[in-house]
């Protein structure tokens, strides 16, 4: 063969002799179809893996800077750091990525557009101070790879999939976390061995999730589902994913802090899309099936603004009366088809966003969101995720069965005062 010259074999193939293996299963169902093989080959680390920290950037790791981000573990960047290290001292690459947009925020894409604070994704900028990676992390630049990546995952539109072909990688470790009051119910129903099903937008929030429920039960089941639970779409999208469940929680959505002249009506809308809507779909989808099925338990995650309405939370306030609303009218009737609906009215809790709601309130009261922490209450003091978890494993349970159409609040008494 030369000059360019193409030489083909030709291979003459009896199809009534080949055998087309097909199957209706999932992709999910064939891999846990191969787990159950006792005859296979046991999974593991493979010649080399790679690690990937993604988005360790100040946005999200400096809560003391921005609402945007939080800690889940004081020592998490020292923990990220040795195991950085350690990778490095076997010749295994060390990948970090963070998100920065142009000034026009274009190519944050529609998915990175649809709300526009000082907090939102396109407003991370090239050369800003939330896009810069945290300082105390120990990153070696002769040896580091670093990616600015402008979708969700760290393999979307980057080199990184390259950079794993060229190294033969065939394990990809990846440090972030979840956070909040869905995680915690999660951990708190696979103790009591559930099999648990979460959803969210960012599917390395999720792979964080998934990694910390199994972590803490061994022997369930956890599936993750990548949505937008903001369009009805993805909300009927996950309705029929899940399948039959017998315990829904709806958690998702954060309504922003302000008062009537400083929340405009494309946020408002943008957050009762998430929230407030979210939840009446997801309901209207969910609680048909379970009356049909004549069992099962929804429960509405909502907020003590309800009960407490203040004027720096006026969208917030109004769209969880709304949520309290739905629970009673839905949960008065259905316990006589098996089903109950209750809801959770958490008060100030431990995660980052009750520095959000601070800093807004800092900022009212003070001109100054670094004054937040002045606000902290200290009687009560605010609780603990864990403290709603209990509540609600509670709720979910089947010692909680003549309960149907309440909301209860968790908020250490300060809404009876």
């Amino acid at each position: 063969m030369s000059n360019g010259a193409v030489c083909l074999k030709a291979i003459k193939i009896d199809f009534d002799k080949v055998a087309m293996e097909t199957s209706q299963k999932t992709a999910r169902e064939i891999y846990q179809d191969l787990k159950a093989n006792p005859s296979r080959t046991r999974f593991g680390f493979g010649k080399k893996p790679i690690l990937v920290n993604v988005d360790l950037q100040k946005a999200y790791t400096r809560p003391d800077l921005f609402g945007t981000a939080y800690e889940t573990d004081p020592n998490q960047i020292h923990y990220v750091n040795e195991l950085a290290s350690r990778f490095r001292n076997r010749e295994w690459p060390v990948v970090w990525t963070h998100v920065a947009y142009m000034m026009s925020g274009e190519d944050c894409g529609v998915w990175g557009t649809r709300s526009d604070t000082p907090d939102s994704l396109q407003n991370i900028k090239y050369g800003s101070e939330r896009s810069e990676l945290d300082d105390r992390l120990a990153i070696v630049s002769e040896k580091d790879v670093i990616y600015c990546k402008k979708m969700p995952s760290a393999f979307f539109e980057t080199p990184l999939q390259s950079l794993c072909v060229y190294h033969r990688i065939d394990t990809v470790v990846i440090t972030g976390g979840s956070k909040g009051i869905g995680l915690g119910c999660a951990i708190a129903l696979a103790r009591e061995g559930c099999h648990i099903q979460i959803a969210a937008r960012s599917q390395e929030t999720l792979i964080g999730a998934e990694s910390a429920i199994r972590e803490s039960a061994e022997g369930v089941t956890v599936i993750s589902h990548v949505v937008d639970l903001s369009t009805s779409q993805d909300q009927m999208a996950l309705v029929e994913a899940a399948g039959e469940v017998d315990i829904w929680i709806n958690n998702a959505g954060a309504i922003p802090a302000g008062d009537i002249s400083t929340i405009d009506e494309r946020t408002w809308r943008a957050a009762w899309d998430l929230k407030v809507f979210g939840y009446i779909n997801l309901c209207r989808e969910v609680y048909p099936t379970m009356v049909k099925r004549g069992g099962g338990v929804i429960i509405n995650v909502i907020g003590a603004a309800a009960v407490r309405p203040q004027p720096t939370y006026v969208a917030g306030a109004v769209g969880n009366s709304g949520l309290v609303g739905l629970t009673a009218a839905l949960g008065s009737r259905s316990l006589s088809h098996g089903v109950r609906v209750v809801a959770v009215n958490p008060g100030l809790i431990v995660t980052d966003r009750m520095g959000d709601i601070l800093r807004r309130e800092a900022i009212d009261q003070f001109d100054d969101e670094g004054r937040w922490e002045e606000l902290i209450p200290d009687d009560p003091a605010p609780g603990s995720v864990e403290q709603c978890a209990d509540v609600i494993t509670f709720l979910a349970s089947p010692r909680a069965s003549h309960i149907s159409g309440t909301t209860l609040t968790i908020d250490g008494g300060a809404s009876a005062r």
